[in-house]
């Protein structure tokens, strides 16, 4: 199954409360990349 844009932007939202979600074009597909914000 191919990557769809739209679906990277839905994934991105809802997990932004999680911390800092990316992602890139890779390979003719999308990778998600998570960086979790630290509560301190």
């Amino acid at each position: 199954m191919a990557s769809d844009f739209g679906y990277n932007e839905y994934l991105c939202d809802q997990l932004q409360d999680a911390g800092t979600i990316t992602y890139r074009k890779m390979f003719g597909e999308y990778a998600l990349a998570f960086s979790r914000a630290d509560s301190d």
